[in-house]
């Protein structure tokens, strides 16, 4: 899914790029990481979103059986 926005992200790069009149070598790479970033940054939130659920459901059956 991440290779299929890359054309996306190459010409929102050279956009920045000619927005900001700037020739930086790091941000030649800036897009791309700021993409990268936020895409672990959401793996990593639905990660911990999918052990919550699961614990929570754990501790509902855990206090059903109790009951």
């Amino acid at each position: 899914m991440f290779v299929h926005i890359l054309p996306e992200l190459s010409e929102a790069q050279v956009t920045l790029q000619s927005s900001l009149n700037i020739r930086l070598d790091f941000l030649e790479h800036y897009v791309y990481l700021v993409a990268l970033l936020g895409l672990a940054v959401f793996y990593g939130l639905e990660r911990f979103a999918n052990k919550s659920r699961q614990c929570s459901q754990k501790s509902v059956v855990a206090d059903t059986s109790v009951v």
